[in-house]
């Protein structure tokens, strides 16, 4: 006679007996479906993503993400996901022409780290600062873009993955970016 049903360590529904203890795995006849065993957090691939810092004039450019996309209305840096075969500064590149039409030469890694969404993918990101670039900015892609002095950065609706670069640029200040 069964009295109840309990999950195991393993993730896998049992009967349990009228003596208390756990028979044989329960079946799909009573309403229950085994469920998958849940994914290893290492086993997660992570989105490998590049971004660019620009300033100009002692300030930093920031994007807006579309009403319409995923985080709607955040703000983020600039950039993207880094396509198969594609390196870092490859996928630097090719997202600022898209994104801002500029075209990057020299660029420095200055942070990276990984980041898990609440419910959504972990991102593995990397914020280079842009040495150089020819072309002016026009927005292509985005609800709005924006000059803003790093001091400014605090009170902005960024996403998550973008806030251990923002803290970090405050512990920093302004060093050596009023020239550009």
């Amino acid at each position: 006679r069964v009295v109840g049903v309990c999950e195991n360590w393993g993730g896998e529904a049992r009967q349990i007996g009228a003596s208390g203890y756990t028979t044989a795995p329960v079946n799909q006849s009573i309403g229950m479906r085994r469920r998958r065993p849940a994914m290893n957090k290492d086993s997660i691939k992570a989105i490998s993503v590049v971004a660019g810092l620009i300033y100009r004039d002692a300030k930093v450019l920031i994007c807006q993400r579309r009403a319409d996309g995923a985080f709607p209305l955040k703000w983020e840096f600039p950039g993207g996901k880094v396509e198969r075969a594609e390196s870092d500064i490859e996928a630097l590149r090719r997202e600022l022409r898209e994104e801002l039409t500029i075209e990057v030469g020299d660029a420095v890694l200055v942070y990276q780290h990984t980041h898990r969404y609440l419910n959504g993918p972990v991102v593995s990101l990397r914020f280079y600062d842009i040495q150089d670039f020819k072309g002016e900015t026009q927005n292509m892609v985005f609800e709005k873009i924006s000059w803003v002095a790093i001091a400014d950065l605090e009170g902005i609706d960024f996403l998550e993955g973008d806030r251990p670069i923002i803290e970090k640029l405050l512990r920093e200040g302004d060093r050596s970016r009023s020239a550009r």
